[in-house]
């Protein structure tokens, strides 16, 4: 994927549709198309994965960068193999054309128009409305969104984290930081990086003095087992001191 600073909520909504192309940030695996393979960023080969999406991709003439993903799905959805088939090609990056971003958009969506119907290779949404993006996204669990600078400036994501409150009951020793474990509202038992020796410490601290310890932290979504993913520690305190602020 492009190098993108990551922003929040606030800052993303002063940025405007003058300056920035707007698209949608699907949740998937980042490949590129070149020389007849679909090459992911680790230097794999993914033509026999996904071949349905090749077939179509055979048809252009240019190389291109996209996201692979399961429509209205997850990376989770995206690496079980019986999902495979039900898999797109998001095109955002026609590396064989030059220009600002919606100018090589533009150009992408003509090639796209030029070529047989497709039915597995697309473009992510494109919006005017940053309210109106971030509401769609919202609705229809996208990953979030991306902010391309029109101008040569720095390029943006904003991803749709949920925020929540857990009690920790355990913590794993790492090398430095380690692990704590918290308790998912469903009763089963994962993970969070302990982030910080900082953390690490003032978590002993209130064990010490025999407190009860909850984290507040981001995710992007929970699992099928009821798990958070990719979880982000953002405080971590005794019970009455999470519990008692608004999250966000």
């Amino acid at each position: 994927m492009p190098d993108f600073k990551e922003i929040n909520h606030n800052e993303a909504k002063h940025l405007s549709n003058s300056t920035y192309l707007i698209e949608g940030k699907v949740d998937g695996c980042c490949m590129s198309w070149k020389n007849g393979q679909l090459i992911s960023e680790r230097g794999c080969v993914r033509n026999d994965r996904y071949p349905h999406i090749v077939k179509e991709l055979k048809h252009l003439t240019v190389d291109l960068q996209g996201e692979i993903a399961v429509p209205y799905g997850n990376v989770l959805e995206l690496n079980r193999r019986e999902n495979w088939p039900k898999a797109k090609f998001y095109a955002f990056d026609p590396l064989s054309f030059d220009g600002n971003p919606v100018e090589k958009r533009e150009k992408l969506e003509h090639l796209l128009k030029l070529a047989p119907k497709f039915d597995n290779i697309t473009i992510p949404f494109r919006w005017n409305n940053f309210r109106k993006a971030w509401a769609f996204v919202q609705k229809h669990g996208l990953e979030g969104l991306v902010f391309k600078s029109i101008l040569g400036g720095k390029n943006y994501k904003l991803k749709d984290l949920k925020e929540a409150k857990l009690k920790v009951v355990g913590y794993t020793d790492g090398k430095q930081k380690g692990a704590f474990q918290i308790l998912n509202t469903n009763g089963s038992i994962s993970s969070i990086s302990g982030t910080s020796v900082a953390w690490v410490d003032k978590y002993k601290q209130l064990i010490a003095v025999g407190k009860e310890v909850w984290i507040e932290f981001e995710y992007m979504f929970l699992t099928c087992d009821g798990k958070p993913f990719q979880p982000r520690l953002r405080n971590l305190d005794e019970k009455s001191e999470i519990l008692w602020k608004k999250v966000g």
